[in-house]
């Protein structure tokens, strides 16, 4: 399950940034960051953790993680809450998870 959170999150962000699909499809991504790639990694790395398979908790937590982060800054930034960093703060953020997944590629 967690390969397949692993790998339908990521195109439904791509068909919504590459304007593929309506605009509305970003909610429906911020729904499945938050549950699917988010929650089911995070649950996916700690049942690793407990089967001793630290390669895998760490990459399945890490991405996790950043699936809940980011569907909660993007829920936070359309409700008014916080203002949005920019893009050079997204940019950042992403060009930093992409050297983290270069490592985990190593």
């Amino acid at each position: 399950m967690a390969e397949i959170s692993c790998d339908v999150v990521p195109r439904l962000l791509q068909g919504a940034n590459t304007v593929w699909t309506e605009a509305s499809t970003t909610y429906v991504t911020i729904a499945f960051a938050l549950f699917f790639g988010g929650l089911v990694q995070l649950l996916a790395g700690m049942w690793e953790f407990r089967r001793n398979n630290m390669f895998a908790a760490t990459a399945l937590s890490s991405y996790g993680g950043f699936w809940l982060s980011y569907g909660i800054y993007v829920i936070l930034t359309s409700g008014g809450v916080i203002p949005e960093s920019g893009v050079e703060g997204l940019q950042m953020m992403l060009s930093l998870w992409g050297i983290l997944t270069f490592f985990f590629f190593l």
